[in-house]
């Protein structure tokens, strides 16, 4: 990255554009703007990309926040990220105790290899607050991994601390294209051994799915509330409008597509409700965004 390390510093509006493909000829983690930030805050900075970012593990804004916050931080370009050993991200690839708001994804993330989750604003971390962030990106993976417009999945890492995911919005195209492992999520992919809160989150993009596809999450030790669907969801097996599993749902709309095959197992909402308003959902409970 244009800063490897930095720790109790600031980084404030800056504006980064690449010319031509990237390739991160490292071990850990890649970066455009920071790889590594500590006790640190990274505001009002845009990051252009023309073309393919390549490397291992990685995100375009910040690799590995921890103990920071990323705020009101953007990407753009018709440039694709194609990082991934084990997670791949649109702004931030790895949060640890750290607060993501605001944020914007307008980049493609499609990693080469096999990851574990690819996120459009996180793809894994733990202990995190998420809030405001939007993801116009597409998020695409062909393993057994976690696709998801918002955060791919979230860790424990012994600190049994709680996760909450609000007031974020997906509109991009999210795709698992694998039929025994791949979940395809509009906000979080999901993780049911860890504690996570869901709320006033809205997905309009199209999920689509060979194992598994839902409106909003996969499984979630927490709640998910007032939350909305309004994207098509496709898959052959496994579908949901909202969450395919959780410890409490409340207040959520479900006003969505859905096509189905002829053995989905588990289909646990349904994703077709009239009466759903969408305009007053989001006057109501997205007026933050």
């Amino acid at each position: 990255g244009l800063f490897p390390s930095i720790s109790f510093a600031t980084i404030d509006s800056l504006n980064i554009v690449t010319n031509g493909s990237i390739s991160a000829n490292v071990q850990n983690y890649a970066a455009i703007l920071c790889t590594e930030a500590t006790n640190s805050t990274i505001s009002n900075c845009m990051v252009t990309i023309s073309s393919n970012f390549s490397g291992p593990n990685g995100a375009v804004v910040c690799a590995v926040p921890e103990n920071s916050s990323i705020i009101n931080c953007s990407t753009n370009g018709s440039g694709i990220v194609t990082l991934g050993s084990e997670y791949s991200g649109g702004i931030v690839c790895y949060s640890k105790n750290s607060k993501i708001s605001n944020c914007t994804n307008n980049v493609n993330v499609r990693p080469n290899s096999c990851v574990t989750a690819a996120g459009g604003i996180v793809a894994s971390g733990y202990s995190l607050i998420l809030e405001n962030c939007v993801n116009n990106g597409d998020i695409i993976l062909n393993d057994q991994s976690y696709a998801a417009g918002i955060v791919g999945t979230l860790e424990d890492e012994g600190s049994n601390s709680q996760n909450v995911i609000r007031t974020s919005i997906n509109n991009g195209y999210i795709y698992a294209n694998n039929a025994t492992g791949g979940r395809a999520c509009g906000i979080y992919g999901g993780n049911g051994q860890v504690k996570a809160n869901i709320e006033k989150c809205v997905n309009s993009g199209s999920i689509s799915g060979l194992d598994c596809a839902s409106g909003i999450a996969g499984s979630v030790n927490g709640s998910v509330s007032n939350c909305a669907n309004y994207g098509s969801v496709e898959c052959p097996q496994n579908i949901t409008g909202i969450a395919m599993e959780c410890s409490s749902m409340t207040g959520n709309v479900v006003a969505c597509r859905a096509s189905y095959g002829n053995n989905y197992s588990n289909y646990t909402q349904d994703v077709i409700s009239p009466d759903a308003d969408e305009d007053d959902f989001f006057d109501e409970q997205i007026t933050e965004i």
